[in-house]
């Protein structure tokens, strides 16, 4: 086992599934930017068919932190998140923009 493998195996043990009541898109429900703030959340991911999930914690500031992941090895990344306030009352969707650069296992 290479190293790239050993490390793919050391985070699929440290992952922890978050409940799904964690789970952002629950239809009709309507969340203010304080029950977002400083939570961990978990972006699930389908290419193909491969499936990874990565811990992402929505920071005061609007950016975003990426945890552990099963995923392909991320080199860097930015993120930012906000609730679209000028969509109404009591209906403000959620925004979420991640780019992220990935290691070649090579």
């Amino acid at each position: 086992m290479d190293a790239y493998d050993a490390q793919m195996n050391a985070m699929r043990r440290v992952v922890a599934p978050v409940p799904a009541a964690a789970a952002v898109t629950v239809p009709k429900t309507v969340y203010a930017r304080e029950d977002l703030c400083g939570k961990e959340f978990q972006l699930e991911e389908l290419e193909d068919k491969e499936e990874c999930e990565t811990e992402v914690w929505l920071n005061e500031d609007g950016s975003v932190s990426l945890g552990a992941s099963n995923g392909p090895l991320v080199r860097d990344y930015a993120g930012e998140w906000h609730l679209l306030e000028t969509a109404g009352v009591g209906y403000q969707p959620f925004r979420m923009r991640l780019t992220r650069r990935f290691e070649s296992p090579g």
